[in-house]
């Protein structure tokens, strides 16, 4: 998301890739990809909610049934399918590329103005509050049942772990739906400023979730570590968080 973020929008608005890349009929292509990966994401982010529920309440079912080869197949078609209903609707409207004399780059917008605001604050609905509080329910029913259930094993380190990723997640989400919704009523002078917004929180989104689970979640460090190169070895069990 990153790297297609960049190519499509940073790089151009601020006039670091030939305006005339994007001229056209090629006007909405920055759009379309850009909210095409930003809603796989959206749709990784549930599912990565969906495994923890189902680990914490559903565990000895979690790896051989509800996360088994066939199941992560059918969600992987999904999260890579269903984005493409998001924007569908982009091309049905005509795009044209805007001189920013600001940043000395080009913003891609709607002639139809219209249309331009219905689509970012659909947008900004779907992310600041269907994803959010997808997302927000399936979290606070996680932290109820570790609250309340005895069995899970090491359960301080399961809440830390899911407190820091959940708020992560749930400002992230609220913040770029508030740009969102911005770029959709803003005046076209001041819409690639609030783009911009939308992309930094993006990339602070894309860059801090996984690495506190890699950092807070052993198996997935010692998976990742392995894939490196890297071998561990045993050691005495101290009082530090894994």
């Amino acid at each position: 998301m990153m790297l297609f973020s960049t190519i499509c929008y940073k790089l151009p608005v601020y006039g670091w890739i030939a305006p005339d890349m994007f001229e056209g009929r090629f006007a909405v292509v920055p759009l379309i990809i850009v909210n095409y990966f930003g809603h796989a994401q959206a749709i990784g982010i549930v599912g990565s909610a969906l495994n923890r529920f189902t680990a914490v309440f559903s565990p000895h079912r979690h790896r051989d049934y509800w996360w088994k080869a066939s199941h992560v197949t059918i969600f992987t078609c999904i999260m890579w399918i269903l984005p493409i209903f998001a924007v569908i609707p982009l091309f049905f409207a005509e795009f044209t590329v805007v001189k920013n004399n600001v940043t000395n780059g080009v913003n891609f917008h709607a002639k139809d103005i219209n249309f331009q605001r219905a689509y970012f604050i659909s947008i900004a609905a779907l992310d600041g509050l269907v994803v959010n509080t997808f997302v927000g329910a399936l979290y606070l029913s996680i932290f109820f049942r570790i609250q309340n259930h005895v069995h899970i094993r090491r359960p301080h380190e399961l809440a830390l772990r899911l407190a820091t990723s959940a708020f992560i997640i749930f400002t992230c989400y609220l913040f770029l739906g508030v740009c969102s919704l911005l770029s959709a009523l803003a005046p076209e002078s001041k819409i690639w400023m609030y783009r911009s917004f939308w992309f930094i929180v993006n990339d602070v989104l894309c860059s801090t979730n996984a690495p506190v689970l890699l950092a807070l979640n052993k198996p997935i460090r010692k998976k990742m570590l392995k894939t490196m190169g890297f071998h561990i070895q045993s050691t005495q069990k101290s009082s530090l968080l894994l």
